[in-house]
């Protein structure tokens, strides 16, 4: 039986196990397509090297604020902090992130020299880890607000959505981090 060829969305984080699997096949783009794209976007849609499709959306976190309780957004990670600590008194957060997810960890863990695989050249080091490596200071950062309890337990697993949802609305954080899809 032949199999027709199809066209499929899917994740970019599974295009390296289809691929691999032999479940998708490499596509032929022109490179004026291809240049519309950044280049961020065409790797996460790349395996081995071959371009195996084009992204239709890139989402990126994003730092959102409450103009009712601040005025001006920080312009560091520490005003943002120092911000948090004295809202902590108020009932107030000064900040909502859900950290415990690594897709909006890895900003402040990238931002503070960590990483996850050394990028060598064109690919990644699996035997070279460095999100607590010398001079990687996202961990400590990260669990500074967790042990400091600047952010309300019920922020923390899968509902933890929800809770962010919930303070929103009653006015309680005046700084939050979320997604955008562009």
């Amino acid at each position: 039986m032949k199999i027709k060829k199809i066209i499929a969305a899917l994740p970019h984080d599974q295009i390296g196990q289809l691929a691999l699997e032999g479940v998708i096949a490499p596509v032929t783009v022109e490179s004026s397509i291809v240049s519309a794209f950044t280049e961020q976007s065409i790797r996460a849609e790349s395996y081995a090297g071959k371009l195996y499709g084009l992204p239709k959306a890139i989402e990126t976190p994003i730092f959102l604020y409450n103009k009712d309780l601040m005025k001006k957004a920080p312009k560091t990670m520490n005003e943002l902090y120092e911000i948090s600590k004295s809202n902590q008194n108020a009932g107030q957060y000064g900040f909502l992130a859900p950290w415990d997810n690594f897709y909006f960890a890895n900003a402040v863990l990238s931002g503070m020299g960590s990483y996850v695989f050394k990028q060598e050249k064109q690919s990644l080091d699996p035997t070279d880890i460095g999100l607590h490596s010398d001079g990687a200071d996202g961990v400590s950062y990260i669990s500074k607000w967790y042990n400091e309890n600047l952010f309300p337990k019920g922020i923390i697993g899968e509902n933890g959505g929800s809770t962010l949802e919930a303070l929103f609305q009653k006015g309680k954080w005046c700084y939050y981090f979320n997604t955008c899809m562009i």
